[in-house]
C-alpha cells in the first residue's frame, strides 16, 4: 500500500473522494481529507475480523461532504450534506 500510486497521491494532495455504486442506480460518494499512515493498518483489519491480512500502511478519509443517489428515496432522488 505504501508504494502504491494511490498512497503517494493522497500524501501529495490530501483531498480525496471515495465512490461506491450498485445497480439500480445507487451511489454513495464521500469527499474529504485523506490522512496517510505507515503503520496500524493490520490492527484496523483485525477489528472487523477480515479474512485476510491488511497492509500496515493505510489511508483514512475524514468526510467533509456526502452525496447519495437512490439510497434515501426514490431511484433517481439525490441528496447531499456537508460535514462540519
Amino acid at each position: 500500500m505504501a508504494a502504491s500510486e494511490k498512497f503517494r497521491d493522497a500524501r501529495r494532495r490530501p483531498k480525496a473522494a471515495v465512490v461506491a455504486d450498485a445497480p439500480s442506480p445507487r451511489i454513495l460518494e464521500v469527499r474529504g481529507h485523506a490522512g496517510t499512515y505507515l503503520d496500524g493498518g493490520g490492527d484496523v483489519g483485525r477489528r472487523p475480523g477480515a479474512p485476510f491480512r491488511f497492509s500496515p500502511a493505510w489511508i483514512r478519509v475524514r468526510p467533509r461532504r456526502i452525496v447519495v443517489l437512490g439510497i434515501n428515496g426514490r431511484q433517481f432522488e439525490a441528496s447531499a450534506r456537508d460535514i462540519a
